[in-house]
């Protein structure tokens, strides 16, 4: 079962939208050095 989300009308997967979120918002990059490095990425697939 995929979970999903509306958002405008639309579905869209929830795990890839709040990841894209992550990504166009700067939020992934956690200590904002302005490189998304994998110890980053690691901290947000274990949240």
């Amino acid at each position: 079962m995929f979970v999903e989300i509306v958002i405008n009308g639309k579905n869209h997967g929830a795990l890839s939208w709040y990841f894209a979120q992550a990504l166009l918002t700067g939020k992934a990059d956690i200590n904002q050095n302005g490189y998304l490095e994998r110890a980053e990425l690691e901290r947000i697939g274990n949240r």
